[in-house]
């Protein structure tokens, strides 16, 4: 069977869940990133990929090839973090999720301030 670029394009846009704009939960934003990745650039100016898992786990790589692995899981009106490494392993938390076109911030309340990311359908390599 042969597939158009067409055809894949359209598959992979359909693999992140289309979301209402403006303010919505940490359910919401879990539904979008699980089974994708998240871009964005770090508190070290360098950008990162994240990617999501359905069982709770997440993978971190940055463009220097640095990597870590955490879970995530969603805690009341907070989507939580924790990495092995990332802040010293210790618990950090998103809240305030605005979803508005096609891009997502929330508050990070580690580092006190609003963060943009993308989420890009399926497992998005950033090397």
């Amino acid at each position: 069977m042969k597939w158009s670029f067409a055809a894949v394009a359209l598959l992979a846009f359909a693999a992140v869940p289309a979301f209402a704009e403006g303010t919505l939960g940490p359910n919401d934003f879990a539904k979008a990133v699980v089974g994708n990745s998240i871009l964005g650039k770090g508190s070290q100016n360098k950008n990162y990929g994240i990617y999501f898992k359905e069982d709770g786990t997440m993978t971190f790589q940055r463009t220097d090839g640095w990597t870590d692995q955490g879970r995530w899981r969603v805690e009341g009106s907070k989507f939580c973090q924790k990495w092995n490494v990332i802040r010293d392993a210790k618990d950090f938390c998103l809240r305030d999720f605005q979803h508005e076109g096609g891009k997502w911030s929330m508050f990070n309340e580690l580092l006190k301030e609003r963060q943009e990311i993308e989420v890009k359908p399926g497992h998005v390599s950033i090397f």
